[in-house]
């Protein structure tokens, strides 16, 4: 293991973190991506625990982009997250030479989504991707033109913070809030003057990256809607978390939604529709809450979470497979 030691040690260097797991080296980095580094840590926890069940000797590095050394004669594990839409439209960013999918416009029959894989001759190229989304992952296994890529996928949720017991009559300082990163999006821009022209009154909350949750646990209403007129893919990874602390999440219709495992636990409706559901929900809170974070909400909860788990310990075995070819 001397060469893996060394390699160990460069990467710390990088401020990447080694963690051992009896005879295999979990190596992944500390200062991941701000804006997803608590799903990412999340997952890095659900594969150490699993992993702990393996006793084969091997290195992985999970989310490391570059790779300047690789241990020789050490069997090496790639892992990496795919986390962008790949429900585009035509014309979107980042969608040039996509396939054409199956699934259909909303508002079109007679046009479908193309399927979208950002970053794909990185992704192809790992051991293992994990995507957040399992309307992703339906979208690409319809198109049918991603078959060894799909192979090597898995569905880990965004079950991030701890589930407890909520109830409407709780303190929360934000009523009603949106998490814009760049409010000045023309397509979020003109959402927020509707609003604004409504008398909706709501706060934008922009550039909070880490505990999310404390936000979260003290508002009662997420509004959530689409960056670009393109990419379609439901935002899980603000929504699910936003679910688990308690917050009434408002969302803008998305395709295949009937996908999404927890889909009616959302209060869906169309963009131009958006301003009286919220102004409903905000007069009529008590009764939207109790609706929504009833006690078949906490089991399907607890449910994506177990299979989380379940996932964590399908990828070990993908990982022995791997190691016996």
């Amino acid at each position: 293991m001397k060469i893996v030691n060394r390699v160990i040690n460069w990467l710390k260097l990088k401020k990447y973190k080694s963690v051992k797991i009896h005879n295999a080296q979990f190596v992944f980095d500390q200062n991941y991506d701000v804006g997803l580094k608590e799903y990412y840590l999340y997952i890095t926890k659900l594969l150490i625990r699993a992993l702990h069940g393996s006793k084969e000797k091997y290195v992985i590095f999970f989310g490391i982009q570059q790779l300047k050394l690789a241990p020789k004669n050490i069997p090496v594990i790639t892992i990496d997250l795919q986390i962008e839409h790949t429900l585009v439209k035509a014309g979107g960013r980042g969608s040039e030479n996509s396939p054409i999918g199956k699934v259909g416009f909303q508002e079109s029959s007679s046009e479908n989504y193309l399927v979208r894989i950002a970053n794909y001759q990185h992704l192809i190229n790992q051991d293992i991707i994990i995507d957040y989304s399992r309307i992703n992952l339906i979208n690409i296994k319809l198109g049918g033109h991603y078959k060894e890529y799909i192979k090597k996928t898995f569905l880990i949720a965004p079950t991030l913070y701890e589930l407890k017991s909520y109830s409407s009559n709780e303190n929360r300082q934000y009523d009603t809030i949106t998490l814009f990163r760049n409010p000045d999006e023309p397509r979020r821009k003109e959402f927020i003057q509707t609003l604004n022209n409504r008398n909706v009154r709501f706060e934008n909350l922009n550039n909070i990256f880490d505990d999310l949750d404390s936000v979260y646990l003290n508002t009662k209403m997420l509004i959530n809607i689409r960056q670009t007129d393109f990419h379609d893919t439901l935002e899980e990874l603000r929504i699910l978390p936003a679910l688990r602390c308690g917050v009434i999440v408002i969302s803008e219709d998305a395709p295949l939604k009937k996908y999404c495992r927890y889909s009616e636990y959302i209060l869906w409706e169309k963009l131009e529709n958006l301003p009286d559901l919220i102004l409903d929900v905000q007069k009529n809170y008590a009764a939207y809450h109790s609706k929504i974070f009833n006690p078949k909400f906490y089991t399907r909860m607890n449910r994506l979470s177990k299979a989380n788990e379940l996932n964590a310990f399908k990828i070990r075995n993908e990982i022995e497979s791997i190691l016996k070819r």
